[in-house]
């Protein structure tokens, strides 16, 4: 039995809903890794400014607390900020296939 032609275009929507949502995928990981690179410079530059008067002070162990926190933000709001761009992406590519009325 042949395959009807009506039910092709299905296919190729949902390998087209499947590539999307890779792309979603692929910019929230993004996303994360360059706001976990950006973030950790931020806030060890900020410890550094803060502990800066303190001489007596080894800075080494609170600016690796600053890394640390910087990556954990980082990766928060990269994610964040690349899931937003990548759903910005499925929703048009929604409106695009879905019929009008």
């Amino acid at each position: 039995m042949a395959p009807r032609p009506e039910a092709v275009p299905d296919v190729v929507e949902e390998q087209g809903q499947a590539r999307v949502e890779r792309t979603l995928l692929r910019d929230t990981f993004a996303g994360m890794l360059i706001g976990a690179v950006i973030c950790a410079g931020i806030w060890c530059l900020l410890v550094f400014i803060a502990l800066q008067g303190l001489h007596w002070v080894d800075k080494t162990p609170m600016l690796f607390v600053g890394l640390g926190c910087g990556v954990f933000a980082g990766i928060f709001l990269g994610g964040w900020a690349g899931a937003l761009i990548g759903a910005s992406k499925l929703e048009h590519y929604e409106h695009e296939i879905l019929p009008r009325a």
